[in-house]
């Protein structure tokens, strides 16, 4: 294979080998995923549907420790967009372009990665909602728990603009938007293979809808601007591929803090909108770029932290049915639990993790491979090959 030249160094450097598994990345989204878990656990102080009165998170257990979770853990959900546009970008671009990667392709792989657990997490959540109706005489954290919230949650609708609020498993609305963020992704790889003016004008789009006045509609917004902003560190990763690994990591590292002390000083200037776009639309990227250029040059680096990646889409989905039974469990029994505790959020994250880790080798992963066998059968080899090389389906 030829060198590659680094424009204006007169050094010629060796291609880069593709490492087989961005292992960062996963390490990535599992900490997303912890912060989300972190952010929920003020569920456990809420009397009904709201927070209780003079509720401040500071007062939250480890919270010298744990106090970017429980203030901003929220940002992790805009951080899962961008990890989703940087990936699928990565897998499925060229595929989808090329037509090698049907539609049918498409949907059966998301069905297969999505749809198993929260299935399972929805019917769950909806029996256990049902017995604290019954028993207490109200739903508990989120209300709208009735027929038409279930079919719009049984068919990832829940969050499209059709509902009244938060309903029955409430951390999968973020679940709901991804997949009208797939399907604008598929089409726009359909639409044109240059990617940077689709990229450009699904951003353009994310913004504008970004000032709506329906909350569903502004965050859906916001997914587009973080799902096509991670398209862009893609492009940008294509184009760091030619040049000097220093040059490279030096560039995106200045980027990501600059980006983050902009957005910090942003949002305590109460400039929020700004703090968005800079967060969204630059740090989160190219933080992204920095693990990616990581990996690069140390490919087994965060192999042995793998497991936390693994049980991502377990944990985020698993949390909250897991809130929901302590609450019922305790407040029918009149048992009084002290959520002020650090041996309780330890617990907590403890029994939260405990389950993760057998739902995903024992169900998650199983219901994935049984589903892509059988609806897949025609073209295994070419779906084998694709997937399992890059962290496929990071959420």
């Amino acid at each position: 294979m030829a060198d590659i030249a680094i424009p204006g160094s007169g050094v010629r450097a060796a291609p880069r080998a593709v490492p087989e598994h961005l292992y960062m990345l996963d390490v990535l989204r599992g900490l997303a995923s912890l912060a989300v878990v972190l952010w929920h656990y003020r569920h456990f102080y809420f009397t009904q549907y709201d927070v209780i009165r003079g509720f401040n998170a500071s007062s939250l257990p480890l919270y010298f420790l744990f106090w970017p979770f429980y203030e901003y853990g929220f940002h992790a959900v805009q951080l899962f967009f961008v990890l989703s546009g940087f990936v699928f970008y990565y897998i499925y671009s060229e595929r989808i372009q090329n037509r090698v990667v049907s539609f049918y392709d498409f949907c059966v792989l998301r069905f297969s990665r999505l749809y198993p657990l929260h299935f399972v997490t929805l019917v769950f959540v909806a029996t256990v909602q049902l017995g604290a109706y019954r028993t207490l005489g109200s739903f508990i954290i989120y209300r709208e728990n009735d027929l038409r919230h279930f079919l719009l949650n049984l068919f990832f609708l829940s969050y499209w603009g059709l509902q009244r609020g938060y309903s029955f498993n409430g951390p999968t609305w973020s679940v709901s938007v991804e997949i009208l963020l797939y399907l604008t992704f598929f089409a726009s790889m359909l639409l044109s293979k240059r990617n940077l003016p689709i990229i450009a004008v699904s951003i353009l789009i994310g913004l504008l809808m970004s000032y709506s006045l329906h909350s569903s509609f502004r965050d859906i917004g916001w997914g587009l601007y973080c799902f096509f902003s991670g398209g862009i560190a893609f492009l940008v990763s294509e184009q760091l591929k030619r040049q000097s690994a220093l040059f490279s990591f030096s560039i995106v590292s200045v980027l990501f803090f600059c980006s983050a002390i902009l957005s910090y000083i942003f949002t305590n200037f109460g400039l929020r909108f700004l703090s968005m776009v800079s967060l969204n639309g630059v740090c989160f990227p190219s933080l992204v770029l920095c693990l990616l250029l990581f990996q690069y040059y140390y490919h087994g680096a965060g192999r042995s932290f793998k497991l936390i990646g693994d049980i991502t889409y377990s944990t985020y989905l698993l949390h909250f049915p897991i809130q929901l039974t302590i609450v019922w469990i305790t407040t029918y029994c009149g048992i009084a639990v002290n959520y002020n505790s650090d041996i309780t959020v330890l617990g907590f994250l403890g029994v939260v993790i405990g389950i993760s880790i057998p739902t995903y080798y024992y169900f998650e992963a199983p219901a994935q491979l049984f589903l892509r066998q059988r609806l897949m059968q025609p073209r295994p080899v070419k779906v084998s090959k694709v997937l399992p090389m890059t962290g496929e389906g990071l959420r």
